[in-house]
């Protein structure tokens, strides 16, 4: 299941030619002053490059430069499929921080079932920043948006209601409704029973969510916030089992559409293999699989 060495992406140093931004991350560390947008690279089995509209993307509330010292070694340590740690690498990648995807038998040295005892609260994923590790997905979103640049506002009430969307977001993917196994597990009886029952109580969750963007470009404003990946991800593991799932609403597929065109974030979602057997192959050259 693991037999993928782990992959690294990683991303050029960075440039001083795009302007002055305002760090955002431990005043203790020291910053370059500038911006940056480097071009990603990509594995070698998927070499498009990056496109000259995307490659210098400036927010209100920038991504924080690279320290002179390097971004610090992350390492995400979970199972081949689209589910806790997806908002997590949709944040890093938007900020083309680099980051290690490493499977458990090559983190722990051992199975899952043997792993789950080395686990803090006996789960994954687990993330690792410069050997220490994070875990809990709350946890690892935020420290990335903090890393990136991706926490809005400068007072604690703008990230207070991030936090707030966060947590709506995931509450699609806690029991009963876990949409993850949906698409990434179950199939045949169960996954059609699950799946109704998933439709169930979505429609009014969503809505509530549209109701909360209104005529924003993202949750808290005109920039991305870390929240928005986190919708996103859900946003988008529904439409994989119904594509007309957001129809009632228009400014959530604006939403979608808008989040998963960001910089970086493209180029990460188009290197992601198939989710599920019952999903069809992809058309054309097959895409990298990332473990």
């Amino acid at each position: 299941f693991f037999s993928s060495p782990s992959t690294m992406y990683s991303f050029p140093s960075a440039s001083p030619s795009y302007g002055l931004v305002s760090p955002r991350f431990d005043a203790s560390s020291v910053f370059s002053a500038y911006s940056y947008a480097p071009t990603l690279a990509l594995p070698t089995t998927y070499a498009a490059p990056m496109p000259t509209a995307y490659a210098a993307p400036m927010f209100s509330y920038p991504a924080v430069p690279a320290p002179l010292t390097g971004w610090p070694k992350i390492k995400i340590v979970y199972f081949k499929v689209r589910a806790k740690t997806e908002a997590l690498k949709m944040i890093l990648s938007a900020s083309r921080i680099p980051y290690e995807e490493v499977s458990v038998e090559d983190y722990f040295g051992v199975g899952w079932p043997e792993a789950k005892a080395l686990c803090a609260f006996g789960q994954l994923p687990v993330m690792e920043v410069d050997g220490k590790p994070i875990y809990q997905t709350g946890a690892q979103c935020r420290y990335a948006a903090k890393l990136a640049g991706l926490v809005p506002g400068e007072g604690f009430l703008d990230a207070a209601y991030a936090d707030s969307v966060y947590e709506a977001a995931v509450e699609m993917s806690n029991s009963p409704t876990n949409i993850n196994p949906i698409v990434n597990i179950y199939s045949g009886e169960k996954f059609e029973a699950e799946k109704a029952a998933f439709f169930e109580s979505f429609p009014d969750k969503l809505a509530n969510l549209a109701k909360q963007l209104g005529e924003k470009d993202y949750f808290c404003g005109s920039s991305p916030a870390y929240c928005d990946f986190a919708v996103w991800h859900h946003l988008d593991m529904a439409l994989l089992l119904e594509p007309t799932a957001l129809d009632a609403h228009p400014n959530m597929q604006s939403f979608h559409t808008r989040v998963g065109g960001l910089p970086g974030v493209q180029e990460y979602l188009a290197a992601r293999p198939p989710v599920h057997p019952w999903q069809p192959e992809p058309e054309g050259e097959a895409l990298p699989v990332v473990p």
